[in-house]
């Protein structure tokens, strides 16, 4: 963070930026901009309260669980990494879910956000994946060397693992819960698979945001010149694993250097972008919070 922050202030204050167009987020225009970012939260939300119902086995609270999903967010912005702790406990304590289920939804969202931009990226051309005859069979023949030793050595290691682990009562209770996840992949594919053309449906749009974003700024930038600036950042910010506040405004502000050289605002419309998203976030969690206290102001009511 501090390394980041450095790098921020000597281009703040060591290179020309006109600060004077940040103002443009006081501008009506902003106002379709952070209404569809308040959508895009809501979307985001509401998958990741699907997957955790999906591996909790319970009907959650969908007010507390993108509440608690976006105040994690905003201190995971501030300290890497407290957020998905903050997530963690609060969940266990208002749903008891555990470890493993909060873990396994956090991963398959983190993973069908990631995979979302390499499809996006992919089919619009930023990305392309080859191998050469000789890379492709070395893969295969890695990947066919490691199955046949695991197959030939199932029973040795069944065998090992039953020995040494099954009967301490917390590796047996992880087992259970891994067992349960790998039949709920198989039993639910089909509601994953909407799950995840929900997050390729999300990231289009924040495509479509980022790009209105940046013409409303006075940004002279195409459609696909916006959207390989916006997916390579988030890719790449996703890629660091720890994605602090200022990252993704920094790798912004590189990506565009190369493919819009001309425009050299970036880093403002990158930090106001930042405060709007922001913006719509706290927006959104004091909604949450208040339809959360009229909630329980009528069941009290109902109960009197």
């Amino acid at each position: 963070q501090i390394i980041a922050l450095i790098i921020i202030v000597k281009i703040v204050f060591l290179e020309e930026q006109n600060f004077e167009k940040f103002l443009f987020i006081f501008s009506f225009k902003v106002v379709p901009v952070f209404l569809v970012a308040i959508i895009i939260k809501v979307i985001l939300t509401y998958l990741f309260y699907k997957l955790i119902n999906i591996f909790s086995f319970k009907k959650n609270d969908y007010i507390d669980v993108a509440n608690f999903f976006l105040q994690g967010g905003v201190i995971n912005q501030l300290l890497p990494g407290v957020g998905f702790v903050y997530k963690y406990y609060r969940l266990k304590y208002s749903y008891n879910i555990n470890l493993i289920e909060f873990t396994t939804a956090q991963i398959i969202w983190s993973l069908f956000v990631f995979t979302s931009y390499i499809i996006l990226a992919i089919v619009l051309g930023f990305v392309v994946i080859s191998f050469s005859n000789f890379e492709l069979g070395l893969l295969i023949t890695i990947i066919s060397s490691i199955t046949l030793i695991f197959y030939l050595s199932r029973k040795k290691l069944y065998r090992t693992l039953r020995n040494n682990l099954i009967y301490n009562s917390k590796i047996t209770e992880l087992i259970k819960n891994l067992k349960k996840i790998k039949d709920l992949l198989f039993t639910k594919f089909f509601i994953f698979l909407f799950i995840f053309i929900g997050f390729i449906l999300l990231g289009i749009i924040e495509c479509i945001n980022f790009y209105h974003g940046l013409t409303v700024f006075g940004g002279n930038v195409s459609f696909i010149s916006s959207n390989f600036i916006f997916i390579t950042s988030s890719l790449a910010s996703f890629i660091a694993i720890i994605n602090f506040f200022g990252l993704f405004e920094f790798i912004l502000t590189l990506s565009s250097s190369f493919i819009i050289p001309e425009f050299n605002d970036m880093l403002v419309f990158a930090f106001a972008f930042r405060i709007i998203n922001l913006t719509a976030t706290f927006t959104m969690i004091i909604c949450l919070t208040l339809l959360k206290y009229l909630k329980n102001i009528m069941k009290k009511k109902t109960y009197d």
